[in-house]
């Protein structure tokens, strides 16, 4: 038996899951009227609020994907639970196997068709290629996609040639790296990244 409610006690109690999410999900629990996987779809639900604690907004509905992450996910807690002399291996071991079996009854089936009360537009989570969102999370990325968008299709056709020496220091000289950097910046946005020490500031 897959009592959601037990998986999420056992979440909160190691720490896996904040427990504001507890009263999201008895809210998704009203919405879902599929009473056949009710249970199932909730524990998906528990695990993708659970990794929103780790800084996801998203989780993928790749049963390969996501029982990749949930599993670093529980490994890095086992550590914790161990180091605080709090770790029951047998409830462990039991909702490990609970949130992976679930994964294999019913990820692939977490679409708008299936759970069209709490999936789709202006509901609680939205898809998009194969990625749950809870909708504020999907709105936010949205957001920022079209704002980069912007910013980045704007040209500005600069004269490149030699003009940009003229506010290098006295005594500098760019790398070839940093000179392709500096007269690609003149003529649209970049962003520049690297390591520490290898010139970003200059």
């Amino acid at each position: 038996m897959k009592d959601y409610n037990l998986f999420c006690e056992f979440l909160m109690k190691s720490k896996l899951m904040n427990p504001i999410w507890k009263y999201i999900l008895d809210i998704i629990e009203k919405e879902i009227n599929d009473k056949k996987f009710k249970n199932e779809y909730l524990i998906i639900f528990a695990m993708y609020f659970s990794l929103i604690g780790d800084g996801n907004i998203c989780i993928s509905l790749n049963e390969k994907i996501l029982k990749e992450k949930w599993n670093n996910k529980f490994i890095a807690n086992k550590i914790l639970l161990i180091e605080n002399d709090d770790f029951n291996e047998e409830e462990y071991n039991e909702n490990y196997d609970i949130s992976m079996t679930c994964i294999d009854e019913v990820l692939h089936i977490i679409n708008e068709e299936e759970l069209p009360e709490i999936i789709g537009n202006n509901k609680i989570f939205e898809i998009d290629n194969g990625w749950l969102y809870l909708k504020k999370y999907s709105v936010a990325r949205k957001g920022i996609i079209k704002s980069i968008d912007r910013i980045f299709s704007q040209k500005r056709n600069i004269d490149t040639s030699e003009s940009y020496k003229d506010f290098v220091r006295d005594g500098f000289k760019l790398s070839n790296g940093q000179e392709k950097a500096v007269i690609e910046g003149l003529n649209k946005n970049l962003i520049i990244t690297g390591g520490p020490g290898t010139g970003k500031t200059t």
